[in-house]
C-alpha cells in the first residue's frame, strides 16, 4: 500500500495519536483500531483530513502536486517558500507598481499551459485566421 492508501501511515506522519482521530473523526476507539490494522478503510474524506493534516496538496489536482503548507508557509516543488505575510504583500505590492494583476496571472497561466491545450487554441486562432474570423 502507498502511504496514501494508509491510513495508519498518513495518521502517523500527521502526528496523531488513535485517540486524536477517535476526537477529529467522531468515532469510537474500535473504529479507528480497525482503520489503523487495515481490516475496513475509513471514508475518504477522512484520508483527505489526514493529507491535509501532513500538508499534501497532491489531491487538489495536477497543478497542486509536490505542492506543501507547513504552520509557516507554503512550499513548492522546486523548494521555493511564500509566507503568509507575503501573500497578504501582493496586493500592496501590485497597487505600488502599477501592475494589473489579472495580466499577470493570464501572463503566468499562458507559460504554463499544457502543450497539447496550446495546441488547440493556435489551432482555433488559425482557424479563425483563414476564415477572416468568422469561425
Amino acid at each position: 500500500m502507498t502511504p496514501i492508501q494508509d491510513f495508519k501511515t498518513l495518521r502517523q506522519l500527521a502526528g496523531y495519536s488513535k485517540k486524536d482521530c477517535t476526537e477529529k473523526f467522531r468515532v469510537n476507539a474500535r473504529t479507528v483500531e480497525r482503520w489503523d490494522a487495515g481490516k475496513t478503510q475509513p471514508p475518504y474524506a477522512v484520508f483527505l483530513c489526514l493529507m491535509i493534516f501532513n500538508g499534501q496538496l497532491d489531491f487538489l489536482g495536477k497543478k497542486w502536486r509536490g505542492f506543501k503548507i507547513t504552520t509557516d508557509c507554503i512550499e513548492s516543488p522546486e523548494g521555493d517558500f511564500i509566507y503568509h505575510y507575503e501573500i497578504r504583500a501582493l496586493r500592496y505590492i501590485y497597487q505600488q507598481a502599477e501592475i494589473k494583476r489579472w495580466r499577470v496571472c493570464r501572463m503566468l497561466k499562458e507559460q504554463h499551459q499544457e502543450p497539447k491545450q496550446k495546441q488547440k487554441e493556435f489551432q482555433l486562432v488559425d482557424i479563425k485566421a483563414r476564415s477572416g474570423g468568422n469561425a
